[in-house]
């Protein structure tokens, strides 16, 4: 039986590997689906204000019940949460996220901190409540969950760059405790960075073939429902990204930054809770990744978090 030919259709393979790890597209049965394991509900109470309230200020306030699928607003208001939480005791061993998809600009208040920026606009919609539960931990928590009524590009129709509408209203979608497959979301990085190899190279190019080569064997190996399986694939990954470039090439930084319009479409106290749930962020990757580096561009945003 004659080999199978190295380098296959392009947009065929292509279009193979992107539904694998596709957000919308089967996943019932691809890589994506398996992001998350078992999960848990959690209990809400939430009040509403129009002003921009401390933390202090706000825990303080009467709280009512509230659930999935509830609305608050209008533009430029804020939606406290009170979330409660009890992590199930068969979690222990196991990456824990409290799952959170809300319209707005949401930041996760812990101990009194802010340790967390939310925004499905974004497509960061979790927060790590524990890399590996241990059985010593508190599975019992209360976060607070601080919404602002209003879009990354302010409160425009559709979100789009547009006059604020003064009526929008927003709506949570998902609050809920999962198990964090990391193994997963380590397969689908590598998945989505050789897709993006093979994109930006385009069809002349010989390492964009070479790039859909591997994620193709990645897909014929991995097996979504056998995790057995997920060592083997992120060996081929490994294999295609350790290789180098020529001695002579330009040696790249890549530097953390968050683009933050000082002033634009909405107002300055905003801006001022951007930065919080920005930077927040930012110290928590910088937490879990020892290399990375955030550069700050902004003297004023600066001055603002460190007050």
């Amino acid at each position: 039986m004659a080999a199978a030919p190295f380098l296959k259709h392009w947009r065929t393979t292509f279009e193979r590997v992107e539904k694998f790890v596709s957000p919308i597209y089967f996943t019932d049965c691809n890589l994506r689906g398996r992001l998350f394991g078992d999960s848990c509900s959690v209990t809400l109470s939430s009040f509403l204000t129009p002003e921009r309230l401390p933390y202090e200020k706000a825990v303080q306030q009467n709280f009512s019940p509230a659930q999935v699928g509830d609305s608050f607003g209008p533009t430029w208001w804020t939606c406290w949460f009170r979330v409660e939480l009890v992590i199930p005791e068969v979690w222990v061993g196991q990456e824990v996220h409290l799952c959170w998809e809300s319209d707005g600009e949401s930041l996760v208040w812990r101990d009194g901190e802010p340790v967390q920026g939310l925004t499905k606009e974004g497509e960061k919609t979790s927060y790590v409540l524990s890399e590996r539960l241990r059985a010593s931990d508190p599975r019992s928590l209360t976060l607070y969950v601080e919404v602002a009524c209003n879009g990354l590009l302010g409160a425009g129709k559709g979100s789009m760059i547009a006059a604020p509408d003064p009526e929008k209203m927003f709506q949570l979608s998902q609050a809920k405790l999962a198990v964090f497959h990391r193994d997963v979301h380590s397969l689908l990085v590598d998945l989505e960075l050789l897709l993006g190899v093979a994109k930006g190279l385009g069809e002349d190019s010989q390492r964009s073939f070479q790039a859909l080569h591997t994620a193709n064997q990645m897909v014929n190996i991995c097996d979504p429902a056998q995790p057995e399986t997920y060592p083997a694939a992120k060996a081929l990954a490994s294999k295609f990204f350790g290789q180098h470039g020529g001695e002579s090439q330009h040696t790249i930084h890549a530097m953390g930054h968050c683009h933050i319009d000082t002033a634009w479409l909405w107002p300055f106290k905003e801006t001022v809770r951007k930065c919080a749930r920005s930077w927040s962020t930012a110290v928590t990757l910088m937490e879990q990744n020892t290399d990375f580096i955030f550069a700050c561009s902004q003297a004023q945003q600066l001055e603002w978090v460190k007050s």
